[in-house]
């Protein structure tokens, strides 16, 4: 989204969202090395140290931490290796922009393994800004340093620890206003400048700072009951993001936003894998929680708002548990019957205050007062049933039925006291699969086909208004019911 540098607008099969409001659950949900996202911000960021990248279609209602509707990132960095090795990249382009990154990583004795992950990216900005003549606009910063340590605590048990401190800073958004041409007052738009392909004019070039740091303990026991394994993904995350965008994307002084995001969250995932004879076992519990604090500042001086211009915002509290098993139960020596189910309860608690001018909140200190404050909870059962079909060793057919649920919540980002504040209500997916997989040559050549049709019953929308004061009106509501069918097909060749 283009409002701040950092957030994710992923869309999967048709669903995803489109806003940087952060208390809008994202429909694709991402985790990375075992740790569910509980923000769409600060997740567009270069990747480097990866191990493996999946992305799962269709709702994860099952296996993949907190339930999420549209899909499913699932990202894994590298592990600690039983000999020293070193991987390292340089790298530069026009622009300029310039990379360098390197892992080195080695063992400490028989049991001990370590690695540390450095990076570096050093963008020197694309775009020129025509109205004040910058040829360098987009310039931005990153760094991220990553370690890890790995205990082999005998035969049967396995600890991982994993570390990361991350800042990015920059430039505010590149913002095209390409209806600007059209406004009939001279000064406030481009018709003193000649813009064309990628570049713009706006007089607030912004800014965007975003830290972070991560920390995920994660444990694996193997166990002779049903020779399985319990895991167990403890992982902490604390982001903050400050940033100043020039939403109006003119060159005139018409509508300047900063805006600031304070987020800690913790979650915890225990479950259990194992096997007898031909029924397979995976099962657990869940439980997530999250605390951020949302504030907007709004400066629009055609009705004299100027600094320090209108605050409004707030915080809200999120806690999730859920309770999840899925069998694969292995018919005969061609089919499998997968059966599972997860129930899911979600707790929000909000205070928010009106972005206006009399709302008690300064930027960035903080509101006094909230003229909302709503305590909710929601919960939802997901079921699957579905079938595998395999022929042979190198085809397999397959369908399912299964439900995702996204549970309601608020809106952060209220600017108008005339319209109520309302909180919506959790949006309910069912989802219909089959499909076809299908390898070549060994393995080197792979067909997946798939037809699906997903059913979302009080989809959840953002509704922009134009609105004389506020400038933009931004409602949360559930909108509509909504059918969306498709097919996928591909093919991959190594």
């Amino acid at each position: 989204i283009g409002t701040t540098r950092g957030t994710a607008n992923f869309s999967i099969r048709g669903l995803g969202i489109n806003s940087s409001i952060p208390s809008i659950d994202p429909t694709v949900g991402v985790f990375i090395d075992g740790m569910y996202y509980g923000l769409n911000a600060g997740v567009v960021l270069d990747v480097f140290d990866l191990e493996s990248v999946e992305v799962l279609r269709g709702p994860q209602g099952l296996l993949f931490g907190r339930n999420v509707t549209g899909g499913a990132v699932v990202m894994n960095t590298t592990r600690p290796t039983d000999e020293f090795t070193i991987n390292a990249r340089v790298a530069t382009e026009t622009g300029d922009n310039n990379y360098a990154s390197a892992v080195v990583a080695g063992p400490i004795g028989d049991s001990i393994g370590w690695k540390l992950a450095g990076y570096y990216n050093d963008d020197g900005g694309w775009h020129t800004n025509l109205a004040n003549g910058n040829p360098n606009f987009g310039e931005a910063e990153t760094t991220m340093v990553r370690g890890a340590l790995e205990f082999e605590l005998g035969d049967a048990f396995d600890l991982i620890l994993r570390a990361e401190h991350g800042q990015s800073e920059g430039d505010g958004p590149a913002g095209h206003n390409g209806g600007c041409v059209d406004f009939a007052f001279p000064g406030v738009c481009a018709r003193q400048y000649d813009i064309e392909g990628f570049d713009f004019a706006i007089d607030e070039e912004g800014f965007y700072d975003n830290e972070w740091n991560n920390l995920i303990v994660e444990f694996n026991w193997d166990v002779a009951f049903g020779d399985g394994t319990i895991t167990n993904i403890l992982g902490y995350r604390d982001y903050e993001s400050n940033n100043l965008g020039d939403i109006d994307s003119t060159p005139a002084f018409l509508f300047h936003a900063p805006s600031l995001t304070e987020q800690d969250q913790l979650s915890n995932e225990l479950r259990y894998s194992g096997s007898w004879d031909r029924l397979y076992l995976t099962a657990g519990l869940y439980y997530f929680t999250q605390e951020f604090t949302y504030l907007e500042n709004r400066i629009i001086p055609p009705v004299g708002l100027v600094p320090p211009g209108m605050t409004g915002g707030g915080t809200q509290d999120q806690t999730t548990t859920g309770i999840f098993a899925q069998i694969d139960w292995q018919l005969s020596e061609s089919i499998v019957l997968n059966l599972g189910g997860r129930f899911t309860q979600e707790e929000k608690d909000a205070q928010i205050a009106t972005i206006s001018p009399f709302s008690g909140c300064t930027f960035p200190a903080g509101c006094t007062a909230y003229d909302f404050v709503d305590s909710r909870d929601w919960d939802n059962f997901t079921p699957k049933v579905g079938i595998q079909v395999m022929p042979d060793d190198d085809s397999q057919f397959y369908a399912f039925w299964t439900k995702g649920f996204r549970s309601g919540g608020y809106n952060m980002r209220h600017t108008n006291p005339l319209i109520p504040n309302e909180a919506f209500d959790e949006e309910e997916q069912r989802s219909v699969e089959i499909g076809y997989k299908k390898d070549f040559s060994g393995g080197k050549v792979r067909m997946n086909l798939a037809a699906y049709r997903n059913r979302i019953d009080n989809m959840q929308r953002e509704i922009n208004l134009s609105d004389p004061n506020a400038g933009v009106v931004q409602l949360i509501r559930n909108t509509a019911d909504a059918t969306i069918k498709g097919v996928d097909a591909e093919l991959t060749a190594a």
